[in-house]
């Protein structure tokens, strides 16, 4: 089974992959974790004990998974373009690389590097 659209975790212990977000089918939806679609997420990070955040290339979005509510929940338009803006408006093209120092976001997208600042008091109103 390919799992190229999904979040997952690999219990090493059991060998045992357990699917957490997403199917084998590529596509775009957010809400609950058993209906989300991705098109090939490719870098995650945690951003605490209970959030990841995850750059989903070919939807041009980053994601905010909490793993407590088991929501999903879109950052940036998801259109082809890179303008900057408020985190609904934002745009990214291709997100591949991710890094959170304090409360900014780097985010690698086509050959270039995007900053977003003021991260906590998004997520916080997003997720609360």
């Amino acid at each position: 089974m390919s799992v190229r659209h999904a979040i997952g975790v690999f219990d090493y212990q059991t060998k045992t992959f357990t699917l957490i977000a997403g199917s084998t089918s590529y596509g775009f939806r957010d809400g609950q974790f058993s209906n989300v679609k991705f098109h090939y997420p490719v870098a995650l990070i945690f951003l605490d004990i209970h959030t990841l955040l995850v750059s989903d290339q070919y939807n041009h979005r980053l994601r905010v998974l909490d793993l407590t509510t088991n929501l999903s929940i879109s950052i940036c338009s998801g259109e082809y373009s890179l303008a900057d803006g408020n985190f609904s408006s934002c745009s990214l093209r291709y997100p591949v690389g991710l890094l959170v120092i304090g409360d900014k976001i780097y985010v690698g997208d086509y050959q270039r590097i995007r900053i977003k600042e003021g991260m906590y008091g998004f997520f916080t109103f997003i997720l609360s």
